[in-house]
């Protein structure tokens, strides 16, 4: 198997992505970034990070020392409830299958990731799950002080823009968590973060986002209302969750679809990667949903989805991804992990998995074109 992997490793770098052009193709075998073992490391503590010949390697800190030459990855991690399981031992594989991303020359630049925990705070959770959805007395206080104004109102961007100018946070359900709901938090401190790396020198152009789930959101939120350079030049949005009709609250997917509507730049410097099997939380980040994105002249790159073809050969239920027909090795996650509302892995999963490293050469090449 893994004379197969490096086999295909190889195809990746012959297949035309013009990776020479930015310096790639010597400078890292993109699937065998993923270090086996992180041991020894708080692997998620803010800070930069990077895969140095198969090892992990993890620096507390803020500062760049080189910021003029510097292209700044900056990766948010997902949970745009704010939830408390950011350092359960499945979060490692989230940097894991970035880390490749840093140490790439560009020019006569070089990235580096930086991962952002300075997140934080907010709505956190909207309740506790039961018969009727998400309510209880489990909730946060800002669910408590909203629940009583319903949900699920004005359930299409039309109804919403038209009863906006009479929603508030004394009316409105949405208008009423959005107050102190995690979601917003993490935007608006990540944007202070954002202005904090510029003041040490590095400049806008050369500073990217990157995330899954929430943090795609937030990916692809940067890249439109202060991409092209104002803030940042651009934005991957790895399986974005909008929160289309399930958790609360739910209909912020609204707000988020009006502000891109109307405030996004055009052309849209955003990446979206996905793929139409998505997690429960993020029922409006399949790949045909987010089309929009390349309608307003972003990208996008679909992920491989499950071969049930394959599966059904081997008499195994569909629990499995295949690249080429590769094993992603991501079967034991979908158990544990955000997959196990499903049958198979969600999108997320795919992300954290042995296959995401493979897309990094068109996240290199997507930087490249918004850096010339």
């Amino acid at each position: 198997m893994k004379k197969i992997l490096l086999i295909f490793i190889c195809l990746i770098f012959a297949s035309g992505l013009a990776l020479a052009e930015h310096g790639t193709k010597k400078e890292k075998g993109y699937g065998a970034t993923q270090p086996s073992k992180m041991k020894n490391v708080n692997i998620y503590k803010s800070g930069f990070y990077s895969c140095v010949n198969g090892k992990f390697k993890h620096k507390n800190g803020t500062k760049v020392k080189d910021p003029k030459n510097t292209i700044l990855i900056i990766y948010n991690h997902g949970g745009g409830f704010g939830q408390p399981d950011q350092k359960e031992p499945d979060r490692k594989s989230r940097l894991r299958a970035t880390c490749g991303l840093g140490g790439i020359k560009i020019g006569d630049k070089t990235t580096i990731m930086w991962n952002n925990k300075k997140m934080g705070g907010g709505g956190k959770w909207g309740g506790a799950r039961g018969p009727g959805g998400w309510a209880g007395p489990k909730g946060t206080k800002i669910w408590q002080k909203c629940q009583h104004l319903g949900r699920y109102k004005h359930r299409n961007l039309e109804e919403y823009e038209k009863n906006r100018s009479i929603q508030n946070p004394e009316n409105n359900f949405f208008e009423c968590i959005m107050t102190d709901f995690n979601g917003f938090k993490r935007f608006e401190k990540t944007v202070e973060l954002v202005k904090m790396f510029i003041d040490q020198g590095v400049p806008p152009k050369q500073i990217f986002i990157i995330g899954v789930s929430a943090g795609g959101w937030d990916a692809v939120r940067m890249a439109g209302l202060y991409g092209n350079g104002e803030l940042v030049n651009g934005g991957i949005g790895i399986d974005p969750g909008g929160w289309y009709n399930m958790q609360p609250p739910g209909n912020i997917y609204w707000f988020y679809m009006s502000e891109a509507k109307n405030k996004y730049k055009k052309p849209l410097p955003v990446l979206f990667m996905g793929m139409n099997t998505t997690d429960v939380g993020a029922a409006r980040a399949k790949y045909d949903d987010m089309k929009w994105i390349e309608g307003m002249g972003g990208e996008m790159v679909k992920f491989v989805e499950l071969d049930i073809k394959a599966l059904k050969a081997k008499k195994e239920g569909a629990t499995e991804y295949y690249l080429d027909g590769v094993e992603c090795k991501i079967r034991a996650r979908a158990e544990h992990g955000i997959g196990k509302f499903y049958k198979a892995a969600s999108g997320h999963a795919f992300a954290y998995s042995a296959c995401f490293p493979h897309y990094h050469p068109q996240i290199i090449d997507f930087i490249t074109k918004k850096l010339q």
